[in-house]
């Protein structure tokens, strides 16, 4: 390569040297240019990195705190019941029905809804009562651990307005039960003698 260079003419070789430094500049603004703002982009994303490890470690470290609290929750009866007891919903309404002087009419079809972590059970009525009477059975289907609540209410008074017609929507929510709870009691069974 020498030996060509040396053949050329000055002004030939300070063309080779233009034509190489141009060629040095386009190459560079293509490939390596476009690419300067990736180191600080790569830190800032190292630096996001690790305060989100950060945080997730930090959680992990409550981990002992959480288990406390929920078991504490858990304590104070405000823990969703299983569907075990979803099966006593009807029966739970007309017990209540009857205790609180409330007459059920109509009793709908039970439509269940369920997600990941629900069942949740409503069923339309059709009652007659008084306005004492139906406050009562509202109030201890909602006070009781049976997570019973009122969807869909419409009230109006009978002809002689001595009672009061309602069409209610009661909803239940029971917790659904887990595979891996399911799969430890199997566990758990097939092991004994």
């Amino acid at each position: 390569m020498k030996g060509y260079l040396d053949n050329l003419r000055p002004m030939e070789k300070r063309l080779v040297v233009f034509v190489a430094a141009a060629l040095f500049l386009v190459l560079n603004w293509a490939f390596v240019w476009p690419h300067a703002s990736d180191l600080a982009m790569w830190q800032r994303r190292r630096v996001n990195a690790r305060a989100t490890l950060d945080r997730y470690q930090a959680a992990i470290q409550q981990m002992p705190s959480y288990s406390n609290l929920i078991a504490k929750f858990e304590g104070e009866g405000s823990a969703v019941q299983t569907t075990e007891q979803a099966s006593d919903f009807t029966h739970a309404v007309n017990i209540e029905a009857m205790n609180s002087g409330v007459t059920i009419q109509t009793q709908g079809h039970l439509s269940e809804r369920t997600n990941q972590f629900f069942v949740e059970l409503s069923e339309p009525l059709v009652v007659i009562s008084g306005e004492q009477q139906l406050v009562n059975f509202l109030y201890n289907l909602g006070s009781g651990g049976s997570l019973m609540r009122v969807r869909d209410m419409a009230l109006r008074p009978d002809p002689q307005h001595y009672t009061l017609n309602g069409q209610i929507t009661l909803v239940a929510s029971y917790q659904k039960k887990t595979v891996a709870k399911q799969a430890a009691t199997t566990a758990s069974t097939t092991k004994r003698p």
